[in-house]
């Protein structure tokens, strides 16, 4: 919700949020004043919410006119919570022995005076040079998170790559490439009228294995490459071995 839309109309309660040392604290719309809950005021003092409670118990005959129960919206659930108004809000403070009470105090004081008479407040930086060493700072952070996110990016890329290398290498001949290499022996015993035992063991010896049977699929594709380049001479004589590519 934006701070326009919070601040829209005085029919129902309105919740908006503003940050209080990285904090965010809550602040409620109702019959045109500013409240604050119990539970936010612990939070900005630092203290367990039942600290707030003493404090308003003990303290009732004075802090009674400056507090209500109102029912409001909280996590989707609408809950009867209780708040103090500005000087309810000073009263716990002064109360709470919290050594976050003066600065939390001068924090929610600017921003209820400042909505009381203009309506809304809009937190300004310092100066321009906070706000650009604060982009400055966020736009580094950025850039960091970016290159870790890249180099983790590599890093799972040289696995996949490995992988699949080693997939590759591991891959046992697919039963088509076991086909292509018996019909190419196949069909130089047809050419030449020669018994394919005078062929299988050339291909043995030329690649040291004594089958095709359980080779891997990159073998088998470097058998039939090898094949192809040297055809002739493996159909007709001494095999003249080439480097393959």
């Amino acid at each position: 919700m934006t701070e326009s839309e919070s601040m829209r109309g005085d029919d129902f309660p309105l919740v908006f949020s503003k940050k209080f040392e990285n904090i965010a604290i809550q602040f409620i719309k109702k019959e045109k004043k500013i409240w604050i809950t119990s539970s936010t005021i612990a939070k900005g003092l630092d203290i367990h919410r039942k600290n707030v409670n003493r404090i308003y118990h003990n303290n009732r005959g004075l802090l009674d006119p400056y507090t209500c129960v109102i029912k409001i919206e909280v996590e989707g659930q609408k809950r009867n919570v209780r708040v103090f108004d500005k000087i309810g809000f000073i009263g716990i403070c002064m109360r709470s022995n919290s050594s976050k009470a003066v600065p939390f105090q001068q924090w929610v004081l600017k921003i209820i005076d400042h909505i009381e008479e203009k309506g809304y407040y809009i937190e300004k930086p310092k100066n321009i040079f906070d706000l650009m060493k604060k982009q400055s700072e966020m736009f580094i952070k950025f850039i960091e998170e970016t290159e870790r996110q890249r180099e983790k990016l590599k890093f799972i890329e040289s696995k996949v790559e490995s992988f699949e290398q080693r997939y590759e290498e591991e891959k046992v001949i697919t039963p088509q490439t076991k086909k292509n290499i018996k019909d190419f022996v196949h069909d130089c015993t047809k050419q030449t009228g020669k018994h394919w035992g005078g062929f299988w063991p050339k291909i043995w010896k030329r690649f040291g294995i004594t089958t095709t049977v359980d080779i891997s699929e990159k073998l088998g594709q470097e058998i039939l490459r090898w094949l192809k380049e040297n055809r002739r001479e493996f159909l007709y004589g001494e095999i003249q071995y080439k480097k393959l590519s």
